[in-house]
């Protein structure tokens, strides 16, 4: 059995059809981008408070991203993760 075959059979055996799997995937980004945004906004809120306060700013930049549904399928693939909901989530944090 092909490793896309046997993927295949692990997305499927938690009750997902293709259809569920973008759309839980939407819903999970959509949650892990807003949680990056309040991230953001805090480190936005403590960096003003610093230049306000002191001559001293520790931070200096300020940058984010989000992972391609495509890289986090090959990170995946590389570190031997099953491809669930749940793993996606994992491997995004990491």
């Amino acid at each position: 059995m092909g490793e896309t075959e046997k993927q295949k059979i692990d997305l499927y055996s938690f009750g997902f059809r293709p259809l569920d799997i973008a759309a839980e995937y939407k819903k999970m980004m959509f949650f892990y981008d807003a949680g990056i945004e309040q991230l953001i906004a805090k480190l936005q809120i403590l960096n003003k408070q610093y230049r306000l306060d002191s001559d001293r700013n520790p931070i200096e930049t300020i940058q984010h991203r989000l992972k391609s549904p495509q890289s986090i399928q090959d990170k995946m693939r590389r570190k031997g993760i099953s491809i669930t909901p749940e793993n996606v989530m994992m491997t995004c944090m990491i």
